[in-house]
């Protein structure tokens, strides 16, 4: 009596790895319930990949290489069969596919936001890291900054890293970039996708002031010009941050190349050589407002007449003086 075969020939697919990551591959097997006639690639269907290197290993099994889409992140794929194959006897095949598997190629991204894009003497700057997934791996020495140091890094949950940034002193420097070097992988392994950063201006630099005078030595009815040349552009300066010792200052005006004079003119009836014209600190400051550094100069005064006896007249105070002498 003639054997007589009516059944399906079934197949089970199964893979090597079933979580994915960018740059990896896994091997399909496709193992069939009895020998079956020639398939090909047509006859597969992989979600989120493709295959490749279709062999054929026994009568009844067969291999093959998925590869994974880049920049994908999905949980849910299989790799599925289609029933237009057949086994010796002609009978066709069932359908099948895999088990689930996951693919994430999706590189981690971060962005770098800054509390304060504009840091002067004091000041410090909240650096947030927000990255697009979880990841793992990172530390402070995954970030760098120019002009400063970079502390206190906290996970705040959501993704969501923050920082504090403080600039180092004594410079004045536009555009520094705190940066996410890209050292670090999300949950999969996968390698971040580049450098991410942020820029702020720092001007940690006091203003500073050379005061000088065009005399020295003043006598009276005599004046003298103060110049106040300032190492940058200030603002709210005026003639209430000047203090002078023994005499009065007027006339405060702006020369262009952050450059100020004024009119000093001497008390009456002094004889001082010790007197100073002061430059108050905290009367000013420059553009990122900076307070400045104090500066003095100084200046004798010598405003007391002399006197001399003229048959037992004695001159006074301011009165001329003259000389007898041949």
């Amino acid at each position: 009596m003639p054997y007589n075969d009516t059944t399906s020939p079934t197949a089970t697919i199964s893979l090597s790895d079933s979580a994915l990551k960018s740059r990896e591959t896994a091997t399909v097997t496709i193992q069939f319930s009895e020998s079956v006639s020639w398939i090909d690639l047509t006859n597969l269907r992989a979600e989120n990949g493709s295959l490749s290197g279709l062999t054929r290993i026994t009568s009844n099994t067969w291999t093959a290489v998925f590869t994974p889409t880049a920049n994908i992140t999905d949980a849910s794929n299989r790799i599925s069969l289609n029933h237009y194959y057949k086994d010796s006897a002609g009978n066709t095949g069932l359908s099948a596919s895999s088990g689930v598997y996951r693919v994430d190629t999706k590189a981690p991204t971060a962005t770098i936001s800054l509390s304060d894009h504009y840091l002067k003497i004091g000041e410090t700057a909240t650096v947030t890291i927000q990255f697009s997934e979880a990841v793992k791996g990172f530390d402070l020495r995954d970030l760098s900054a120019d002009n400063g140091a970079l502390s206190n890094l906290t996970d705040n949950g959501n993704n969501t890293y923050t920082a504090i940034f403080t600039p180092i002193a004594d410079i004045t420097k536009i555009n520094n970039k705190i940066r996410v070097d890209g050292a670090y992988t999300d949950i999969a392994g996968n390698l971040s996708s580049g450098m991410a950063g942020s820029y702020c201006n720092i001007d940690t630099t006091s203003p500073t002031a050379i005061i000088s005078l065009s005399d020295h030595a003043l006598k009276i009815g005599e004046t003298a010009t103060v110049s106040i040349q300032f190492s940058e552009a200030v603002k709210g300066f005026d003639l209430k941050d000047l203090h002078s010792d023994n005499g009065s200052l007027s006339r405060l005006l702006y020369n262009g190349n952050n450059t100020w004079t004024a009119v000093f003119k001497s008390t009456a009836n002094i004889n001082d050589t010790s007197n100073s014209i002061h430059l108050n600190v905290n009367g000013y400051t420059d553009n990122a407002g900076n307070y400045g550094q104090a500066d003095s100069e100084n200046v004798s005064v010598h405003t007391v007449a002399q006197t001399v006896e003229l048959t037992g007249v004695t001159g006074q105070p301011n009165d001329v003086v003259y000389d007898f002498s041949f």
